[in-house]
């Protein structure tokens, strides 16, 4: 390895970071003041603080942060402090700290790998840059060895492409170090892994980190006034840092002012108070199991993948799923990787239900105490488990402290499990007004190759894995681990159902049937029923053993059913083990009460497991005692005295069981008696307790009702119920039937899908007969809505209805005009686009295009407004409320047809926008007030030329920055996005080359050419038409230079879909090619395999110049811009390198531009280029002039100013020699002629 053999002094390596260099080393400082917990490792404690380490040998010569502990004499941490840093092979501050990583690295005289560690602290951490960085070296870290390094890094998903790369650059950067190049994937592996990057907010606006600092040294005052203390000290601390990185100081904690010691304590070692926590923590990581018959373990690698993502880009992350799906294993494998390099905490939900924070941990710590003491950390994880089980206290604000502290420590991750079926309401409870809202992450079950991976370890498995009923069943991992623990040599058919499968494993698991000494199978029985009862009923996670058989409970302990803690107090070890207890016990307590509805409520009470266990248990029922539970369920309903959450928990198990159908169809009269009483109940209770989250759903900020979308049986059976017995229901009941529509077609993307479809569109075209007239408006449009969404459910009902709304006289039927509104000005018309295109093409030109007669009318309307109407000028009619709110490619029809029917799309598109341009052109409207359009050539080779009309307005309509309709606007928007979207060269050019001649005019054309803009090697043939043009090249430079205008556009806020529209436009106005020009793409061009074809056009333009003699103003500007586009006459400059740009640019490439070259020019053009840079130069001036003005008006004057203000009075005093203050003398300080004004 080679080294540079010159060291630099301390003082000499100083320059613009240190004021950034001078905070991290003060917060050091801070640590080894109060002894706390360094940056990286979790064990040990700061003892000692060097600066500036190149005069001891190190290449990462920042600091130097010695540690001790118990177990460690002295573990080293080398910090290099950046203020901004990109990993690429081309940014010398990338090169220079990843070499001198390298090299510290292998300097085994000062460092040893298996105990110290490289740190990389910036300040500008972009999320790119950490999450990329940071992911390929927690992947390191948490790789057994390089094999293993080496097959994560390959698996598809796991890492992003972004920290691939960087694991690129890195081995790049360091290889050439090394004789040969050559640098073993081990060695590779152990270097990435003794790397951390740690972003440091410093010197910014949050300063979270010196808030922090400041905190721990509140935390260790020995003074009363413990901040005020903590202030004095950190300035103290700043300053010392600051000549100790001057001097190559080195500190240890006796070197440090007395003073100060003797302010600041310090703290308890982290064997101590954080060590408990520890202990318990570890207490709930071993009471689950990873691993199916202690046998398999299955890495389930995607979910991992998704759940360590999403703790990198977000502070909360729920892993959600059915009991049993393996939701405690997966967090568990989580937190154990994690603890590799990070400290890691679990707490049991229930030990939340506290009213503080400081309840819940060690009586020798606080909430602020862990703040103070973790907040150095890279990374911190707490792991809270089931979390549902919270739900069933009323006192949690322990957790909500929590919370907070994960909301204030950016260091803080939050991992949270939660069966799916309570994940709505856990979100809403704990998260409901928070901003940032959790990343929830489903667990799928388990595939097939990973059924047969267990299978193939467990042969005994083959035969319930073999039946198809039970293999589904078996796809949750307890579920399965059960099932290893059943003899399948027997005789004993297979269980079919999980009621079969939950009782085999009740008698032969819990009970153990075949060991029936001393009555042993029901003294197991019952010692767990009552530890499950207990637990329910006392609302704790572990319970005492009082009056318990300790001989059953010894036994059910060995056979892993029962766990205990160090206490003594026991629990079931699974959810799913205590769920099947409590089933047991009401099956007991039902043949006891005789199936008495009372009694049960009594027995059952409001305790949430218990509830929850009991409408387990009639879903089983209705399926396997149908009558008497029929039977159960309708005097629970009749009898009113009874509580009011027992009877809706009974008809919401019926609703949510498999056999809800056979149960609504079977009780017809029942549903029907008294108005339809029951039915209506049903409904009330199907629309809010059957509905869930779809499964694409992944939280963020997405958590609200109207995603919520029907879950379960009862849907469809109700919906084809009511289908059936429509007439006994209208028109009393029409708004529960109009409820019951909206919320079946709420959430899901397709409703004409679901099951129920057909019964729910003959609901709604009924309900659409009763609802005439405007009195009824409000109603009509949600049952249109819902028609609307899924147009299959009924497509002879939709299709009539579309084709008596493309009717044009039809707008004056309400019906109508409320369909027309849906369809084409709200998003609700996307799944009319799919199924009818043609129709919804015909609707939106009949809806949208003026007809002649409709000109007549209009002319002779008496009713005319004098204000000039855009909308006339081009043609089209208002429709609904199309031309209110933001314009977006996202509204109206075009869009979704374009991406569904993309031939359909085009032509409405062109019927349209042609119909607008012909209009516009020949100035069909006598009221315009516009300018005459002129009309272009556009030359197409091989095919021909074209005229279309041509103007300003036109050319930059799909930008919405000129006075064009909404519509056509929108149409514009769409095709333009839905063209950028093309990958494949040949259609995308054969998309552009037709749009280009069946335009007349240029609104479509000028789409084409932003394509070729932003793809120039994909335009081909259109590409070269366009700039064939002299009139648009030129017109274009006019919509660059309104842009900026279309960034700053003010977006009208008129609910949800207008933010939607916004951002849309936000994203596209953000697109890297809108500041680019014809210009741009006629340089592009020369620069590929269009180079000869573009040098023909620009040789044909020349040509037709005037002479220097003959050239008007505009010819020499033309002839200038040709000059700037030919690359023959032009120059390449370097450029110097941005200083201020973004984190994430990647500076390997040289920059440089095309500038042209004066001496190939004519002396006029010449002429004109001086006289424009003279001209700009002034403009930046006097620019300059009355920034400095307005700011020393603002805030009043700097004395290093004096010098400034005199020049500046005597430049203006200058250009206005008349003015009154011209003859006055100068002041000598501007804030003395700002007192005067």
């Amino acid at each position: 390895m080679k080294k540079d053999s010159s060291v630099s002094s301390p003082i000499s390596t100083s320059g613009a970071g240190y004021t950034y260099e001078h905070h991290v080393g003060a917060m050091f400082l801070s640590l080894l003041l109060i002894r706390g917990l360094p940056v990286v490792f979790k064990d040990c404690q700061v003892d000692e603080v060097s600066f500036q380490t190149e005069h001891l040998g190190w290449e990462t010569d920042d600091l130097l942060v010695s540690c001790r502990s118990e177990f460690y004499d002295n573990r080293q941490l080398a910090v290099q402090a950046k203020r901004s840093f990109n990993v690429s092979e081309g940014n010398y501050d990338c090169k220079k700290t990843f070499a001198g990583f390298w090299m510290d690295f292998n300097a085994r005289a000062r460092f040893n790998p298996a105990r110290d560690a490289l740190l990389l602290v910036t300040l500008r951490g972009t999320q790119t840059l950490l999450n990329g960085l940071g992911g390929l070296l927690d992947c390191a870290r948490n790789s057994s060895n390089e094999e293993d390094f080496k097959n994560r890094m390959s698996l598809p998903g796991y890492l992003t492409q972004k920290a691939r790369d960087y694991s690129r650059v890195i081995k790049s950067i360091i290889e050439p170090l090394e004789p040969g190049n050559a640098i073993s994937d081990q060695d590779f592996w152990r270097f990435l892994k003794v790397i951390h990057i740690l972003p440091l907010d410093f010197t910014t606006s949050t300063a979270y980190h010196e808030t922090w600092t400041k905190q721990a040294l509140a935390l260790a005052s020995t003074d009363e006034n413990s901040m005020p203390t903590a202030e004095s000290t950190w300035l103290e601390l700043l300053k010392t840092a600051e000549e100790s990185a001057a001097g190559a100081k080195v500190w240890r904690y006796t070197d440090l002012p007395e003073a100060m010691r003797n302010r600041h304590s310090p703290v308890e070692s982290p064997n101590g108070k954080l060590q408990n926590m520890l202990d318990r923590s570890e207490i709930t990581q071993e009471a689950i199991r990873t691993t199916i018959a202690d046998k398999v373990s299955l890495p389930r690698r995607d979910p991992v993948t998704q759940v360590i993502e999403a703790l990198a880009g977000t502070e909360v992350v729920v892993v959600t799923g059915p009991a049993g799906s393996g939701k405690s294993a997966l967090a568990k494998t989580i937190v154990r990787e994690y603890a590799q390099s990070h400290i890691c905490f679990s707490f049991r939900a229930e030990e939340f239900a506290r009213s503080h924070i400081d309840d819940v941990l060690d009586s020798a710590i606080t909430g602020k105490d862990i703040e103070a003491l973790l907040g150095s950390q890279e990374r911190v994880l707490m792991h809270v488990e089931s979390l549902e089980r919270l739900l069933e206290h009323g006192t949690r604000d322990a957790f909500t402290d929590l919370v907070g502290i994960v909301e204030r420590c950016h260091n803080v991750r939050l991992l949270l499990t939660c069966r799916e079926h309570s994940l709505e309401t856990v979100v809403n409870s704990f998260f409901g007004i928070k901003e940032q809202k959790p990343i929830v992450v489903r667990l799928p079950p388990l595939r097939d190759e990973e059924l047969d991976e267990v299978e193939a370890a467990l042969p005994q498995l083959s035969a319930p894995l073999a039946d198809p009923e039970l293999r589904k069943l078996l796809r949750s991992p307890y579920f399965l681990e059960m099932g290893t623990r059943i003899d399948w040599t027997s005789r004993t058919a297979v269980p079919s159902g999980l009621t079969a499968f939950r009782q085999r494993c009740w008698n032969e698991v819990v009970r153990r049937n075949s060991h029936s000494v001393a009555n042993l199978p029901t003294r197991r029985e019952e010692a767990l029923v009552e530890v499950a009862l207990r637990r329910a009923r006392e609302l704790r996670a572990f319970v005492p053993t009082d009056g318990i058989d300790t001989t059953a409970l010894e036994e059910l302990r060995r056979d892993d059913l029962v766990a205990k803690d160090p206490y003594g107090l026991v629990s079931p070890v699974h959810d799913v083990i205590e769920d099947w207890a409590i089933i047991r016990w009401i099956e007991t307590r039902l043949e006891t009460h005789e199936w008495h509805p009372r009694r049960i409520s009594e027995e059952v009470g409001g305790y949430p497991a218990l509830r929850r266990g009991f409408r387990e248990w009639i879903k089983e029922a209705l399926n396997s005692k149908v009558k008497k539970a029929d039977e159960f369920v309708l005097s629970a309903y009749r009898d009113t005295s009874l509580e009011s959450h027992f009877r809706d928990d009974v008809l919401i198990s019926m609703l949510l069981s498999q056999s809800s159908r056979a149960f609504v169809f079977r009780q017809k009269r029942q549903l029907l008696a008294n108005d339809g009483e029951l039915l209506i109940k049903l409904i009330h209770l199907m629309r809010v307790a059957c509905m869930s989250l779809p499964p694409w759903l992944d939280g963020g900020d997405q958590f609200i009702s109207f995603q919520l979308r029907p879950q379960g049986e009862a849907w469809p059976a109700v919906l084809e119920f009511v289908a059936d017995n429509i007439d006994q229901l209208l028109p009393d009941q029409i708004g529960v039937l109009i409820g019951l529509l909206d919320d079946w077609a709420r959430g899901s993307q397709d409703p004409a899908q679901q099951d129920g479809a057909d019964a729910a569109g003959g609901i709604a075209f009924t309900l659409l007969e009763h609802l005439d007239g405007y009195s009824h408006q409000d109603l009509r449009i949600r049952v249109l809505r819902v028609i609307a969404k899924a147009p299959r459910a009924n497509k002879a009902g939709f299709s009539k209805l579309i084709g008596r709304a493309s009717i044009e006289t039809n707008w004056k039927d309400p019906v109508m005009r409320d369909f027309v509104e849906i369809l084409l000005c709200e998003m609700d018309g996307i799944a009319a686009c799919r199924d009818f295109p043609k129709q919804m093409a015909n609707l939106t030109l009949s809806q949208f295009l003026m007809s002649d007669s409709g000109l007549q009318r209009a002319k002779e309307s008496p009713f005319r407004s004098p204000i000039p109407d855009s909308r006339m000028d081009f043609g089209l009619r208002t429709v609904g409320n199309f031309d209110y709110g933001n314009p977006s490619a996202f509204k109206g029809p075009f869009l979704p047809l374009l991406h569904r029917h993309p031939i359909t799309g085009v032509e409405l598109i062109l019927k349209l926008v042609n119909h607008a341009g012909d209009w516009y052109g020949q100035r069909k409207w006598p009221m315009t007030t516009r300018e005459p359009a002129s009309r272009i050539v556009i030359s197409i080779a091989g095919q021909g030329e074209f005229e279309q009309w041509f103007d300003e307005s036109l050319w930059t309509a799909y930008r919405g920055i000129s006075n064009v309709p909404t519509v056509i606007q929108c149409a514009l928007m769409a095709l333009e996005s839905w063209l950028l979207k093309i990958e494949d060269k040949e259609t995308l050019g054969r998309w552009l080359s037709h749009i280009l001649k069946s335009s007349n005019n240029v609104m479509t054309t000028s789409v084409v050419a932003s394509i070729c803009m932003a793809y120039p090697r994909k335009g081909g043939e259109a590409a070269l038409s366009i700039l064939g043009s002299r009139q648009l090249v030129q017109v274009d430079l006019l919509r660059v230079a309104k842009e900026r205008d279309a960034r700053r556009t003010t977006a009208i806020n008129f609910g949800p879909m207008s933010e939607l529209f916004r951002d849309e436009r936000i994203q596209s106005n953000a697109l890297g090619h809108r500041q680019h020009s014809l210009e741009t793409l006629a340089i592009q061009l020369q620069l590929g395999e269009e180079s000869g074809d573009m040098q023909r056009i620009l040789d044909i333009h020349l040509s037709k110049v005037p002479s220097e003699a003959e050239r008007d103003l505009a010819d020499r500007r033309w002839f200038l811009a040709l000059h700037r586009m030919d690359i023959r006459k032009s120059e390449f400059v370097r450029l110097p390198s941005d200083s201020k740009k973004g984190e994430d640019q990647d500076d390997s490439q040289e920059k440089i531009a095309l500038v042209p070259d004066l001496q190939k020019m004519d002396s006029d053009l010449r002429q004109l280029v001086e006289q424009s840079n003279a001209d700009m130069q002034e403009v930046n001036e006097v620019s300059a002039l009355h920034s400095w003005t307005a700011r020393q008006w603002d805030y009043g004057s700097d004395p290093e100013d004096q010098d400034f203000w005199k020049k500046a009075v005597s430049q203006v005093r200058g250009e206005l020699p008349d003015a009154e203050f011209a003859r006055e003398p100068v002041p000598e300080n501007p804030c003395t002629t700002r007192k005067e004004w």
